[in-house]
């Protein structure tokens, strides 16, 4: 009988125990016995902040090309370095500077003269940045690389007028802006060198500008 209340005892001890160590898990004192209780993981919720995200879209510039940079037929009279100066600001669109030895001719082999204008399109009222060469290099019909120093001509001093700017800018970095309906004009002149020893003819050459939002 002794040894039946004892494995009672035992028993009962037992399940005393089991049934503590259940009770400890839901207090708050961890199963491995540390200050944290095992039964509050996975309870904790953090703080949920609102990010925000945006972006912007703008429209492609375009440019078209209306009449070409044309300084029309020149005559040589001597064998001086000379010059043409067009300039857009002028009121009078034909009229163009001379100095040394050169002057305008009434043949029309050379076709009329006329500044570079182009239409840009793009956004309502964004502003631009224009950039141009620093110099165009203009050569001759029948150009070979022996006589490069008489079959070149160069363009510089390039100048623009805008449609929507009273300024007029020069150098790289131009700014101005579209109008309201997305769109300027731009007149383009600049500067041609003649040498002395200017092979005669007709001479044509090609320079890239380039537009970006700014």
């Amino acid at each position: 009988r002794k040894q039946y209340m004892r494995n009672i005892k035992l028993l009962i001890t037992f399940l005393i125990i089991g049934f503590t160590i259940n009770i400890s898990g839901q207090d708050g004192t961890g199963l491995d016995g540390d200050s944290n209780a095992d039964a509050n993981i996975g309870v904790y919720t953090g703080k949920i902040e609102a990010a925000n995200a945006s972006a912007r879209l703008l429209v492609a510039m375009a440019l078209t090309a209306g009449t070409p940079l044309n300084f029309g037929s020149l005559i040589l009279t001597g064998t001086t370095a000379s010059s043409v100066t067009y300039d857009p600001t002028k009121t009078d669109v034909l009229g163009r500077d001379y100095t040394g030895t050169i002057t305008a001719s009434t043949d029309n082999g050379g076709g009329t003269p006329s500044l570079a204008r182009f239409t840009l399109t793009g956004g309502s009222g964004e502003g631009y940045a224009l950039s141009l060469p620093s110099t165009i290099t203009l050569t001759h019909a029948s150009f070979a690389a022996s006589n490069a120093a008489d079959e070149t001509m160069s363009i510089s001093d390039l100048k623009v007028k805008f449609g929507n700017s009273a300024i007029t800018y020069t150098g790289t970095g131009r700014v101005s802006a579209l109008s309201t309906s997305g769109t300027d004009d731009l007149t383009i002149g600049g500067k041609l060198n003649v040498s002395p020893s200017q092979k005669a003819g007709p001479y044509t050459g090609t320079y890239e500008i380039s537009v970006n939002y700014n």
